[in-house]
């Protein structure tokens, strides 16, 4: 994966290592989302993440679970764990009719990032998340069968 000059300063603050050619090795990137909307991304009912900005990041992206419980539909999902990794191909303001595969409605500045190509873990790693996009070593994470 290569890198853009912001999210390198990221890395290099957080004493991340970096290859020869600008490219992320050990480490896969990263995103909390609160429960169910993980479990929806992991399933592959929510095929839409929303944000209220837009982002430049582009490739695979690893969806991990809030370690929170925000309220009662949470109660029966996986806490603080890696999920599933998918692919993030484009970035767009959202729209009424993004709402089904977003699962949930539009607000004032949604930007929809679009994710394709899932991949389910066969083992859920415990991970601690951070707001934003984070790294989580790769050797942590162990592909399962295709989705």
């Amino acid at each position: 994966m290569t890198l853009d000059r912001v999210t390198k300063a990221v890395i290099q603050a957080e004493g991340l290592q970096l290859s020869n050619g600008g490219v992320l090795r050990d480490y896969i990137p990263a995103l909390s989302l609160h429960q169910p909307y993980a479990s929806w991304m992991d399933n592959g009912t929510k095929t839409i993440e929303t944000r209220g900005r837009a982002t430049k990041f582009r490739g695979d992206l690893l969806i991990c679970s809030t370690h929170k419980r925000r309220d009662a539909a949470a109660m029966y999902h996986p806490l603080g764990v890696a999920l599933c990794i998918v692919e993030v191909y484009d970035c767009r303001p959202m729209t009424a009719a993004d709402e089904p595969l977003a699962r949930c409605p539009l607000y004032p500045n949604a930007h929809c990032w679009m994710t394709r190509n899932l991949r389910r873990l066969a083992y859920r790693a415990n991970v601690v998340g951070k707001q934003g996009i984070f790294y989580v070593r790769s050797a942590c994470i162990v592909l399962g069968a295709a989705a």
